[in-house]
């Protein structure tokens, strides 16, 4: 399947590391985003959409500069079972409310959208004849940001919202576009989830961080700061944000027959 599937002559456009513009971060964080995405604040793009600062300090233990991580912190955040999530308020902070503001969210998603419409055009105007476009899949289930929330265990609905709204303008504007095919990466990712093939370790990645901070394949020295599952095919996410082998060949399962249709092979 995969020769025949990448001896035509297509482009695939992928949108998947886009979390990283998502989430609220520290101001000293401007280099920890992934060097893949199209959006991020590695590359300082024009179009980078980030999420407003909410002011918390990682949870290092216990002390003075993070109170935030505990009780009674969050008592009030039903989104987030009420436990503390790094505000420091009982549940939504000023950054909150504003980054959930539905104006916000389509100003963001709009400007990705519309850059990526150009890309599309450009690469047509090249002699490109087919195009496959990736919908965004649901960012507030991945484990970069369920980890923040309850142990890989709930989706972020507000993080969701934004993948949601990115996807609606995806397809008002490249849905109908002759040489271009959308795969939906966000609904069969939202199935995976479910599936009897990951549900028992739903959003956990194989390759785990010790701390909320760190990376997979990162060391202190020569001790690893990550632990790594025994059985990868079991596991929909490799890392904080990649699925594993397994997760991607579940996908391109259920693209195969749309993409072998779209292509003419």
């Amino acid at each position: 399947m995969m020769k025949s599937l990448f001896g035509g002559c297509f482009i695939l456009l992928l949108l998947l590391d886009v979390a990283h513009n998502v989430e609220s971060r520290r101001h000293d964080d401007d280099d920890a985003g992934g060097a893949m995405t199209m959006t991020t604040r590695r590359t300082r793009s024009s179009c980078s959409v980030t999420r407003p600062d909410n002011g918390n300090f990682p949870n290092a233990g216990l002390n003075q500069g993070s109170p935030s991580w505990y009780y009674p912190y969050g008592i009030s955040d039903k989104d987030n079972d009420n436990l503390p999530s790094g505000r420091f308020s009982d549940n939504m902070v000023q950054s909150d409310f504003l980054g959930t503001q539905d104006s916000w969210i389509r100003s963001s998603t709009s400007t990705v959208t519309d850059e990526m419409v150009r890309i599309v055009n450009q690469l047509q105007d090249l002699g490109v004849s087919k195009v496959l476009v990736n919908t965004v899949p649901p960012l507030g289930c991945t484990p970069w940001t369920t980890s923040r929330f309850s142990s890989y265990d709930y989706c972020d609905q507000r993080t969701n919202s934004i993948s949601d709204v990115h996807n609606k303008y995806l397809t008002d504007k490249l849905g109908n576009k002759d040489g271009v095919l959308l795969l939906d990466v966000n609904t069969i990712v939202t199935s995976l989830l479910q599936s009897s093939q990951f549900q028992d370790h739903k959003s956990r990645p194989c390759c785990e961080t010790k701390d909320q901070d760190g990376y997979c394949g990162q060391y202190a020295g020569q001790t690893p700061q990550f632990t790594v599952c025994r059985d990868p095919g079991q596991y929909l996410y490799w890392d904080f944000l990649h699925p594993t082998h397994a997760g991607w060949k579940a996908i391109m399962q259920r693209l195969q027959s749309a993409i072998r249709d779209f292509l003419d092979i």
